[in-house]
């Protein structure tokens, strides 16, 4: 299997998720829409531990963070959770700086969600030390 570049014949789907509390107390549900594509590339789909990982950062109950950095986001299902969870941190989605398909599906997502200013995306290749060191210096950095 080889990862590659979607074109205009592979489809795009959209699935809904859906967080609630187990004890909502009444708090409507935040419902977070993701883009994926039916292809080979890894990064243009949901995994289920993106899954897993979305609904625990959902369930959290500790203090709120000011950002949050997810690293090698894909679709970015837990940073949309985040984004989702915590109404006033900034939130900033990072992978590899490509032409593949996760990054068209994150932009069709981050479009559908309307977070805004608060969710970026940013590109950080894997191993430069320098832009890891400036995202974790100021992962806002809005």
């Amino acid at each position: 299997m080889s990862a590659g570049t979607a074109d205009s014949s592979t489809p795009a789907t959209w699935h809904e998720y859906v967080f609630a509390a187990a004890d909502s107390g009444g708090t409507a549900p935040a419902r977070v829409w993701v883009s994926e594509e039916l292809s080979e590339e890894y990064g243009a789909y949901v995994w289920p531990c993106a899954a897993a990982l979305a609904a625990y950062v959902w369930a959290s109950d500790g203090t709120p963070p000011s950002a949050v950095l997810e690293l090698g986001c894909g679709v970015a299902l837990p940073g949309l959770a985040a984004a989702a969870r915590y109404d006033h941190a900034a939130v900033t989605l990072t992978d590899t700086p490509s032409e593949h398909a996760w990054e068209a599906a994150l932009d069709r997502t981050l479009q559908r969600n309307r977070f805004g200013a608060r969710v970026a995306k940013e590109y950080l290749r894997w191993g430069d030390r320098a832009a890891v060191d400036a995202l974790a210096a100021d992962p806002g950095g809005r």
